[in-house]
């Protein structure tokens, strides 16, 4: 079994890239009352987090497509050596010239098979991204309300 590749840019931890306690004490805004730089940093981690789990979606989401479509590329491969044997056995050229017919039929199905299917793949891992997104810009809205104490 082959070894999977891992990308660094997907496995990192965010709370190795800075010490949140010191950003904090950093980016204090004196003489600005009701900031509070706490659950600002806060949520830039957690804006870090959301943008690394999107990265992992969308590099998940771009290697089963390109899984699927090596498989897709397997498949028509053997079916084109079938198609070439089933061909060489037309006895007459009406009986070749229906057999090509039949098989161009099913490889076109085929193929319009294989991208829906590709599509949907494709927009299913987008819809994940998205979702990733929005959930976090909203989440992001409200913890700004928290952090500059504004009334409702």
């Amino acid at each position: 079994m082959a070894k999977q590749a891992r990308n660094p840019f997907l496995d990192w931890d965010v709370s190795k890239f800075a010490d949140m306690q010191k950003l904090t004490e950093q980016f204090a805004v004196p003489g600005v009352p009701g900031v509070d730089t706490t659950v600002l940093v806060e949520a830039q981690r957690k804006n870090m987090e959301t943008l690394t789990a999107a990265n992992r979606a969308a590099y998940e989401g771009a290697q089963a497509i390109a899984q699927r479509q090596s498989e897709i590329l397997r498949e028509a491969a053997s079916e084109a050596v079938k198609a070439t044997r089933e061909l060489s056995t037309a006895s007459t050229p009406q009986d070749h010239f229906a057999k090509q017919a039949q098989l161009m039929k099913q490889g076109y199905e085929a193929a319009i098979a294989n991208w829906r299917e590709l599509a949907e793949m494709n927009a299913k891992s987008g819809a994940t991204v998205a979702d990733l997104f929005s959930k976090r810009v909203s989440e992001g809205l409200d913890e700004v309300q928290k952090a500059v104490h504004v009334k409702s």
